[in-house]
């Protein structure tokens, strides 16, 4: 061991063991132990055990909004809620309309319709905002957007209840290919390079899709799509109702 190292361990055990012992420094264990291994190198230097042996500030209070501090009356409303929203889920909603399996996952998640009861149920509406919109230099388009759920009730003000994000593009194999017959496709390309499929005894081939600009209407309203079922899976009662289900159908 070279002799900086010697005095990063000698000045450890010096400094660090007392508080060690005395169990006011947990994270010393693992350093001491490190610096005493001659095949580990420790991880620092004298100046880094300066610091870490440095007395600590006492943290700050922590400051609870007066809004936001629980009570008996808060928490039961809170819970009502809560089973309210589950109990429209897994008895009002159907498997296949509202909530299925996604491909490629193990869990059932909001479908559209779903989405859109709960909002109904729960008096809210989608406020989106767009978070990033962009066209890249090969021409694919990318749209990221957000979305608070606003409950409004009669001449009240708007309260957010649950917010989400959702995203598309067209690098997504369904809007950034096509499929055309034989005849629709490009002068010059290979053929034999290209997937296939048949429909109806006809052949077709996927080639890129040339007019991905026709798509801007198309992709703004799958993002906000997205994100208001996204937002929508984020009220109270609905990821709680989502998993009975699961270990029902098990």
């Amino acid at each position: 061991m070279s002799e900086e190292h010697n005095e990063v361990v000698r000045e450890i055990k010096k400094r660090g063991q007392d508080r060690i012992d005395e169990g006011k420094d947990e994270r010393l264990k693992d350093e001491l132990e490190a610096a005493a291994k001659p095949d580990v190198p420790f991880p620092g230097t004298k100046a880094d055990v300066e610091r870490a042996l440095a007395p600590l500030a006492p943290p700050a209070p922590l400051a609870v909004p007066e809004d936001i501090v629980l009570d008996e009356d808060r928490v039961k409303r809170a819970f009502a809620l809560s089973r309210m929203i589950a109990d429209v889920v897994m008895t009002k909603m159907d498997r296949g309309i509202h909530y299925a399996i996604i491909p490629g996952t193990q869990q059932e998640a909001l479908l559209d319709p779903g989405a859109s009861t709960l909002m109904s149920v729960t008096r809210s509406r989608p406020r989106h905002t767009i978070l990033d919109v962009r066209e890249e230099e090969d021409g694919h388009i990318v749209v990221i957007m957000a979305v608070d759920l606003v409950y409004t009730p009669a001449g009240g003000p708007g309260l957010v209840v649950a917010t989400g994000i959702g995203a598309t593009s067209t690098h997504e194999t369904k809007y950034a290919y096509r499929w055309v017959p034989e005849d629709e496709l490009p002068a010059g390309i290979d053929k034999t390079t290209l997937k296939q499929r048949t429909r109806q005894h006809d052949t077709y081939y996927r080639i890129p899709n040339p007019d991905l600009g026709d798509l801007w209407n198309t992709l703004v309203k799958m993002a906000a799509k997205r994100a208001e079922v996204d937002a929508a899976q984020h009220l109270p009662g609905v990821a709680e109702a989502l998993a009975r289900i699961r270990q029902r159908n098990r």
